[in-house]
């Protein structure tokens, strides 16, 4: 290679750590292909998944798994030149848009690499013949590749013209990933359960209107076809919207086996707030916010009541409406994220009952902080007046916000915003607290939520938090399966049959996946794990050595960073992928206190 024509960055040395780009999860890599072919006009995207068998290593069949993923459209292609530049970094035509959805020009090399080692592009226009091109890592780690291959002409393989049934539509892109070593979930099945609410959620509104069908499709490798290999289809399932804010009438929530059939054509909630403005930059460009929101209606409301003899918010409504509570904030029609802990008021059990959205033109993009992979808004965030107060050197808050507006318009703008935000959630929130949530089926006496510790609902939290990322599914503890599972504790003289019922009731009436309560263990155990569907207890030993010594002692801070850390161990066992493992970790779990509590003796003798 000349001088002259010597690279800033080897290709070889960067791109494995490119790949570590941000992206959430499959989900929002996915997301960006579909941007592309929103902004191609498309009217029906196919996110396909296609599976072959796997062999096990004693060469018996084992179960299915992706083989590779297709974004398919029948958006308006790409001429040979465009496709060439849609692989670079940062050189997407969609960048020149201000004001669409594909601004940044990272989101198809981004998203690819993220997940796999090959990607493959097709395009095709007016019926003729599609283009090809491609990146692959391997061979840019080999110094094979340093440049995109200008696209050549193709035949589209057989098995992507599979969603149009045969024939391909007249013009259209389609990625494919390959060599998936990064991918979140290895089943469709697992894609299709973690990523229809994340994808809903995010095109709610293109979806609601009919702009675009979002359609997720399964297609399985036989081996047993006449003349080789063919895909068959297996599952084909229409993303449906999913509204945080519930403002649409047809959403994910109208899924559940006893919504109301009165209401289903009805939104669930109503508006509570609403208000739109101008922000003026610096560059003298402008662009129009809009803060809502929403709260449960009185007709859901009252369907509820009717139809349980607790809080509405153990209905199986009121859990689905659990996944959705936050921020949502909307770019451009799509959403970027929803901010779960923007403004929690009481540990999720009324926060759900409403929704706060922000939505702004994409001219703003700089004045949020959107980040190039769409997937948040960095300068979205709880702000304390208290602070700004302090920068400025003022004892109230407008001559705060006066002194800012005089030295940074933008920043005074930003702050006057986030505060809207956080009066649409106060607002709305004193609307819910207002509202009688208990069943209408209760006792006459009057009933209160029986109360838990503090550190039982952040175990909780974290617990489903984690669950989510890992891709498990979302499984409520039920007052059958927690008795089988407390049976073995009465059995054992461990824990009173007297106290079960009082424990049950606590945990179903808190949502709790997690709880801890102190049991008098034998062998010199500290602590012990008891898994049922969906709740893991953690029994700790009041009288072990360990207990007495230190933690009898500690700040109720201390106590409970100690028992978060049994819950890690907890939800470790909890996800044991068989009974031996389980028993490896129970044995381990046994030997460690019984050390531990030796430790103990030796330092106080």
């Amino acid at each position: 290679m000349s001088l002259s024509n010597k690279l800033f960055i080897s290709p070889s040395v960067v791109i494995e750590s490119m790949r570590d780009n941000g992206y959430k999860n499959t989900a929002y890599a996915v997301a960006e292909l579909i941007d592309n072919s929103i902004q191609a006009a498309a009217t029906e995207v196919y996110f396909v998944v296609y599976e072959k068998q796997i062999q096990n290593i004693d060469g018996s069949k084992g179960g299915k798994q992706i083989d590779k993923i297709a974004i398919i459209d029948n958006g308006s292609g790409m001429p040979p030149e465009i496709l060439h530049a849609a692989l670079e970094f940062g050189a997407s035509e969609n960048r020149k848009d201000s004001k669409g959805m594909g601004k940044f020009g990272m989101g198809l090399p981004n998203s690819s690499i993220s997940q796999c080692r090959r990607t493959d592009v097709y395009s095709w226009q007016h019926g003729k013949p599609a283009y090809t091109t491609y990146l692959d890592i391997k061979k840019i780690q080999e110094d094979k590749q340093e440049h995109i291959l200008y696209p050549h002409r193709t035949e589209i393989p057989d098995y992507l013209s599979l969603p149009f049934e045969g024939g391909v539509s007249n013009s259209g892109t389609a990625v494919v990933w390959s060599d998936l070593d990064k991918l979140h979930w290895k089943t469709s099945a697992a894609l299709l359960r973690n990523t229809q609410d994340i994808i809903g959620r995010m095109y709610r509104r293109m979806i609601n209107n009919g702009d675009v069908k979002v359609i997720f499709q399964t297609y399985y490798m036989t081996d047993d076809a006449l003349f080789g290999s063919e895909y068959i289809l297996d599952n084909s399932t229409s993303f449906v919207a999913n509204d945080p804010l519930q403002l649409i009438a047809n959403t994910t929530l109208k899924d559940i086996k006893d919504y109301p059939e009165e209401l289903k054509t009805k939104p669930a909630f109503k508006t509570a707030f609403s208000d739109s403005f101008e922000i003026s930059l610096n560059n003298g460009k402008k662009g129009m916010v809009t803060i809502t929101s929403a709260m449960i209606s009185d007709e859901l409301v009252e369907k509820l009541r009717e139809s349980t003899t607790g809080y509405i918010g153990n209905t199986d409504i009121g859990k689905k409406l659990k996944n959705n509570i936050g921020l949502s904030i909307m770019r451009a029609g799509r959403e970027l994220d929803l901010i779960e802990n923007f403004k929690i008021f009481d540990d999720k059990r009324k926060d759900r009952w409403m929704g706060v959205e922000i939505e702004f033109e994409p001219v703003l993009d700089d004045f949020f902080g959107v980040t190039n992979n769409k997937q948040s808004a960095n300068k979205i965030k709880p702000i304390d007046m208290q602070d700004i107060m302090i920068q400025q050197g003022c004892n109230e808050p407008t001559e705060a916000l006066d002194l800012l507006e005089r030295q940074n318009p933008e920043d005074a703008q930003l702050v006057k915003c986030l505060n809207k935000i956080i009066s649409a959630f106060e607002m709305s929130y004193r609307k819910v607290d207002a509202i009688n949530l208990a069943g209408l089926k209760h006792h006459s006496v009057e009933h209160h939520r029986m109360k838990t510790d503090s550190v039982n609902l952040k175990a909780t939290y974290v617990n489903e938090k984690s669950s989510q990322k890992r891709g498990g599914i979302d499984r409520s503890p039920t007052k059958e399966s927690l008795e089988e599972s407390f049976k073995d504790l009465t059995d054992k003289g461990l824990l009173s049959k007297e106290k079960v019922p009082q424990m049950i009731e606590e945990i179903l009436e808190n949502n709790l996946r997690v709880k801890f309560e102190e049991i008098n263990l034998p062998f010199d155990q500290f602590f012990d794990v008891t898994v049922s569907d969906g709740f893991i207890l953690i029994e700790i030993n009041p009288e072990h050595t360990f207990y007495k010594n230190f933690i009898q002692n500690a700040t109720e801070e201390n106590k409970d960073l100690l028992k978060l850390s049994l819950a890690a161990w907890g939800h470790m066992e909890s996800e044991a992928v068989s009974s031996d493992r389980r028993r490896q970790y129970e044995v381990v779990r046994q030997n460690w206190g019984q050390f531990l509590s030796e430790y103990m003796a030796m330092d106080e003798q």
